[in-house]
């Protein structure tokens, strides 16, 4: 390794096949060493995020989301070096069609039981709801892992979202025109309501480290074959503007990562002086806030207590609430943010939940 080179910088090789078709009768996979620098950076950061040094392993047990590609199936593989520690989950969805569903699943089961780890698995229908189908399905995901975890007694479920993943999803968000919230991003851990925590390991590495320590455990991996489909923006950020972008700057996705911990800072920060000005401009009413202490507000602070308000709406009709707010006009004003009406005097903001 020539000096000053990082251990995890990706490797040059010939680039994969586009899909991998799982044989059901192909060789288990070769356990990685805990040396293997993916191995050690994907483990270090499971530790790190799952209670540091105050929790031993045995009291991390940590169910793994595996849809049985590349990804995931390098962080059953990195994991596996720590079974007694582990379960395999793989969640089946109705978004493909079911012989590339069947063939995900049992790449997933095998791998879990060439490890010799438990495996699990759930179904979920999400083409029935109404609205956003991805997002009613990653909703319906979560929830299936979360009652998966909690059958086998796991605190924590493990995904394999990369540095890649936290590039598109900045992207997706920045054409959307989001604020500090949600260039953070993917965030390294997080809480669901039964108390678990989700956890993802990876974010610091790229896919090619993924695939790289598949290769090099002879692994060869199932492909989602709606990742393909460029109908959906994710798929095509992924398809035809990611290729590019890392042409012309190699390390744009371990940038981003660090891009988004900043703006998690920030929008932490903010989010809490947000809740410090709600709870100092509160009246006796707990709906009416003084317009003195708003206005006394930094402007982006204010801006970020109005878009708890409702999440949904755009900068320019908050600033514009922020603006009004600020000034010295005594005009009663009146808006309507999503499920509420707001109504300003000289005096008091008054927010109403609408009937």
């Amino acid at each position: 390794m020539s000096r000053g080179s990082s251990p995890l910088a990706p490797k040059s090789s010939s680039r994969p096949p586009k899909y991998h078709l799982f044989v059901p009768d192909a060789a288990p996979p070769i356990t990685p060493e805990k040396s293997h620098p993916v191995v050690h950076a994907i483990i270090s950061n499971w530790r790190r995020l799952t209670g540091g040094k105050a929790v031993r392993d045995a009291d991390r047990r940590t169910l793994i989301a595996c849809s049985g590609g590349a990804d995931s199936s390098a962080l059953v593989l990195a994991l596996a070096t720590q079974p007694a520690s582990i379960v395999v989950a793989h969640i089946v969805h109705d978004m493909r069609p079911e012989a590339d569903s069947a063939r995900c699943l049992d790449a997933a089961r095998f791998l879990a039981e060439s490890i010799g780890v438990p495996f699990d698995s759930a179904r979920i229908e999400a083409k029935a709801l109404e609205g956003n189908y991805e997002a009613a399905a990653r909703g319906l995901r979560y929830a299936a892992l979360e009652q998966l975890a909690l059958r086998h007694g796991c605190r924590s479920i493990a995904t394999a979202h990369h540095a890649e993943d936290q590039l598109e999803t900045i992207l997706l968000r920045l054409i959307r025109g989001t604020g500090p919230k949600g260039l953070a991003a993917i965030r390294a851990k997080r809480r669901l309501p039964s108390g678990l925590m989700v956890v993802r390991p990876m974010l610091s590495l790229t896919r090619e480290h993924a695939r790289r320590l598949c290769r090099d455990c002879h692994w060869s991996w199932s492909e989602d074959a709606t990742n393909a489909d460029v109908s959906h923006k994710r798929a095509a950020i992924r398809a035809e503007v990611l290729p590019r972008l890392l042409e012309i700057e190699p390390q744009a996705a371990l940038r981003a990562v660090d891009a988004a911990r900043l703006s998690m800072l920030a929008a932490d920060h903010l989010g809490r002086a947000a809740g410090a000005l709600a709870r100092a401009s509160k009246t006796a009413d707990r709906e009416r806030f003084d317009r003195a202490t708003l206005r006394s507000a930094d402007r982006i602070v204010l801006l970020t207590w109005l878009r708890t308000l409702h999440a949904g709406a755009s900068f320019r009709v908050l600033d514009s609430i922020a603006r009004i707010v600020r000034s010295n006009s005594g005009e009663p004003r009146e808006w309507s943010l999503g499920e509420n009406t707001i109504r300003l005097t000289r005096d008091e903001l008054c927010v109403r939940r609408k009937k």
